[in-house]
């Protein structure tokens, strides 16, 4: 005689002609990308279906999440102004492994060179690489959020506290703090593009040494400093030149 199959041996059969229809282990939590079975509140069961690319909606969903927190944990202590913040872009960029240390560095000398606060332009940057247009806007949103509602408080007290003892003294710790931070990733930095491959780059350290001779010694002889856009179009010349472009 034969037997009428279950509802679970149903569920079980559509659950395979679905995985075998995808091409995915029964296993994989992923194997029904655009349904997925369950059972209704009378006890059915019935099989619905979901919009496709459910998950990796999510996925995108968290990415932005992951930038929004990043950053705005970077705009709440870059105290000191964009070069202090690149210890703390740094921190989170590596974490995250949004970037790697050498495409970090290539990304710091491309936002210094371009107009606007580096900050921003690291932030708007690795945004767009995780999560393109709307990455890069959430990721500029955060980072400029903190600076914006603080100064909008500061301004109604600032006034009464900028000639407190306390105030001042605390200004100038946090002055230490970000020359400190400054210090601390330009020597990370350095570091990391003078040796590659666990050896020293020897054309990186030569150029470090001239760009830095040319910055100083300037302007002893011109009687004004270099400018910051010179030297960097400079480097870029250095650099297309002795590594061939």
């Amino acid at each position: 005689r034969p037997q009428t199959p279950s509802p679970h041996s149903q569920e079980a059969s559509a659950a395979g002609d679905l995985c075998r229809f995808s091409g995915r282990s029964p296993a994989d939590p992923l194997s029904v990308p655009a349904f997925f079975l369950h059972r209704s509140a009378a006890g059915g069961s019935r099989c619905q279906s979901l919009v496709p690319g459910d998950s990796e909606r999510r996925r995108s969903i968290m990415i932005l999440l992951e930038l929004f927190w990043g950053f705005l944990r970077v705009g709440c202590f870059s105290f000191g102004g964009g070069y202090a913040a690149i210890a703390l872009i740094r921190e989170v960029v590596l974490s995250h492994g949004w970037l790697s240390e050498e495409m970090l560095s290539y990304i710091i000398a491309v936002s210094e060179s371009t107009p606007g606060p580096i900050m921003v332009n690291l932030a708007t940057y690795v945004g767009s690489t995780q999560a393109g247009v709307l990455g890069a806007l959430v990721a500029t949103f955060a980072v400029v959020l903190p600076a914006f509602c603080i100064i909008l408080a500061l301004m109604a007290v600032l006034r009464c506290f900028v000639s407190n003892p306390w105030v001042r003294t605390a200004m100038t710790g946090l002055k230490a703090c970000v020359t400190g931070l400054i210090l601390a990733a330009g020597l990370e930095m350095l570091i990391a593009n003078l040796a590659r491959d666990a050896s020293p780059d020897l054309t990186a350290i030569l150029l470090t040494l001239l760009l830095g001779g040319i910055y100083y010694g300037f302007q002893p002889l011109f009687k004004r400093k270099l400018s910051p856009i010179a030297l960097i179009a400079l480097s870029a010349v250095l650099g297309a030149v002795a590594y061939g472009i």
